[in-house]
């Protein structure tokens, strides 16, 4: 039975569906939502300066392969092709190549360093709360959108990830680009193929700098078909997102089977994660490990090599995930009620925003300290960098120091929202779907997409970083709600207080 249409139609009222502010309260809005934004991650970064280049700065075992490969592009030895291809280096297909270009392009123009791209990436993300503002606006409200972008300013998962020299933060941007390219045309009844084309271009792009979003266009193309007021040519343009998001990828997989002869469509470290994710499920007694280096040690002994201590892409990295692939899968056959149950179990932690994730700005540096994870290796056994910190890096710490006086006020609010985020979320999503299924559909699917794929593997939280900007939009609507309660109650308040 559908929704009465006089509740329907409340709801969209309170929610401010059909309300547009003036341009100039836009612009003033969203220049709020990118200024707040990029004051809440210059603290985390000034959080984060002590441990930067050390052994717990958070993912350093990451930053420094991904700081590796830049360098290397940097020196000519390519950013796709490799200038030498060698079938034996398999550590190429560790990860895309998107990352390593993006630090290549912050090191040609700012100089090598790892806190000119924490305070570039600070800028993108910023930027990428303003893009969720305005995809939200477009697909719902723009008291949603304020809203929206307010919330992900200030949470602490997006802003403290944000500072990572990985590239979890970063790959939000294409993702709310494609979101917002598709939130323009759609649902509609007159679009062109060409308009939902850019959209899995940007989702392609997307998984340049993560391979974890390679399913995302199809899931997408779906999404257009269910949404559309006209399902035939929705198929249109469901194909043509799909294509493009193919044709972006293709050269990676081209480039993989040119180079080593087989079927690598992005990379090789989903068996990895999979093996890493059963460990929890069963898998322990049958060798699977939780940590990158106890896999590689419990390899080394199983297979005879002791090269594999060295990196679990390298050597042997295609043999060697997709034999983490076919024993992970032999664990789920034996626990499929256990795997289900800790699949469930992280699906429900990917929502969660109170005890065990990201620090808020009053927690301190300790907790910063105490949250960058410690990689695996004894101090006598980091790697030697040639990089450290420098005093022509305090530049890029400039607008923490100028966002300073603000903690106290931004870590309060962080304080209040975290412990109710959750909640809000759930009542939000209630709320979108009850009002205007079909835009709040298209505004979830990120996040649809990576509860359903994420769980299955081992759960990360900066992994999932990029689909709390439409969980967060989702958010904004309880309390655009009581915003417009709070308003309806002092209109009528106010007459009495008149006539009194």
């Amino acid at each position: 039975m559908s929704p009465p249409p006089r509740g329907r139609a409340a709801a969209a009222g309170a929610l401010g569906i059909g309300h547009t502010p003036s341009r100039a309260a836009r612009a003033a809005a969203l220049a709020f939502v990118f200024l707040l934004a990029l004051a809440v991650r210059s603290l985390y970064a000034l959080d984060l300066a002590p441990v930067m280049y050390s052994r717990v700065q958070p993912g350093t075992r990451m930053a420094w392969r991904y700081d590796e490969a830049a360098t290397g592009i940097l020196r000519g030895e390519g950013i796709l092709w490799p200038r030498d291809p060698d079938p034996a280096r398999t550590g190429l297909l560790a990860r895309p190549p998107g990352y390593p270009l993006y630090l290549a392009i912050v090191y040609g123009a700012l100089g090598r360093s790892f806190f000119a791209a924490q305070l570039v990436q600070n800028v993108m993300t910023s930027a990428a709360c303003v893009l969720i503002a305005v995809a939200a606006a477009w697909l719902v409200s723009w008291r949603i959108g304020i809203g929206a972008g307010v919330l992900t300013a200030l949470a602490p998962p997006l802003a403290f990830s944000s500072n990572f020299v990985l590239p979890d933060a970063l790959s939000a941007l294409p993702l709310l680009l494609a979101l917002l390219a598709l939130a323009r045309v759609h649902p509609g009844p007159r679009t062109r193929w060409w308009q939902s084309a850019i959209g899995g271009a940007l989702v392609g792009a997307g998984a340049w700098l993560r391979p974890n979003v390679m399913l995302l266009a199809p899931l997408l193309a779906l999404v257009l078909v269910v949404v559309a007021h006209e399902r035939r040519r929705a198929l249109g343009h469901a194909a043509a997102l799909v294509a493009a998001a193919l044709a972006v990828i293709a050269p990676i997989t081209i480039r993989n089977y040119a180079v080593f002869h087989e079927w690598v469509p992005l990379s090789i470290n989903g068996g990895l994660t999979l093996w890493q994710g059963v460990a929890d499920a069963g898998g322990e007694p049958e060798g699977a490990r939780r940590r990158d280096k106890l896999v590689m040690d419990e390899e080394a002994e199983r297979y005879g090599n002791p090269r594999y201590r060295e990196w679990w892409a390298e050597p042997d990295g295609i043999f060697r995930d997709r034999e983490r692939y076919r024993r992970a899968r032999a664990v789920i056959r034996v626990h499929p009620l256990l795997y289900a149950r800790v699949v469930a179990g992280r699906a429900v932690e990917m929502l969660r925003y109170g005890t065990g994730g990201p620090p808020t700005l009053t927690d301190g540096p300790a907790a910063e300290e105490r949250l960058a994870r410690t990689e695996d290796d004894e101090p006598s056994e980091a790697r030697a960098h040639d990089l450290d910190r420098r005093p022509g890096d305090d530049r890029f710490l400039l607008p923490g120091h100028a966002a300073s006086p603000l903690r106290g006020v931004l870590g309060a609010q962080q304080a209040v929202l975290v412990p109710v985020l959750t909640p809000l979320a759930v009542a939000g999503v209630i709320l979108l779907l009850y009002a205007c299924w079909r835009p709040a559909l298209l505004l979830l699917a990120v996040p649809i997409y990576y509860l359903g794929t994420e769980s299955f593997f081992l759960y990360e939280w900066r992994v999932a970083v990029p689909m709390h900007y439409e969980v967060l939009a989702a958010a904004a609507a309880p309390l655009a709600v009581a915003w417009s309660l709070a308003r309806r109650a002092l209109r009528r308040a106010r007459p009495q207080n008149q006539a009194g």
